[in-house]
């Protein structure tokens, strides 16, 4: 089973909402807790080199991901997918530092995507 650390200021909301069809697809959520700033962020991702994917959100409530992704070793830039309400808008900055995935968070397609991701089978 795949182990996905989940890294978001809002991570109590998505919790129990994306643990239960984590487990159906095969995947383990590791308990963390929410990441309110990049430094926090980036704490969560140093004290977790067990997971396996790596699903960052892409604003926090001070800051967002760019200040994540640019201290990020080269093994967790793969193992990133970036996730937000607007992957458009974060498309040419995250592409440069190495990120192939931006599912848009808060559709209702959202999560086949992720799961595609997730799971290698996604168009990216």
């Amino acid at each position: 089973m795949k182990k996905v650390l989940l890294v978001d200021d809002q991570y109590e909301r998505w919790e129990g909402h994306l643990s239960r069809r984590f487990i159906k697809f095969g995947f383990s959520l590791i308990k963390t807790h929410n990441a309110d700033d990049p430094h926090v962020a980036l704490g969560i991702i140093q004290n977790h080199p067990e997971a396996d994917i790596i699903l960052l959100d892409g604003s926090f409530k001070d800051g967002n991901c760019m200040a994540v992704l640019h201290r990020l070793s080269e093994n967790d830039i793969h193992k990133t997918i970036c996730f937000s309400g607007d992957p458009k808008r974060w498309e040419p900055m995250l592409l440069p530092c190495g990120i192939k995935h931006f599912p848009r968070k808060h559709k209702d397609e959202w999560l086949e995507k992720l799961f595609s991701c997730m799971g290698g089978t996604c168009n990216c």
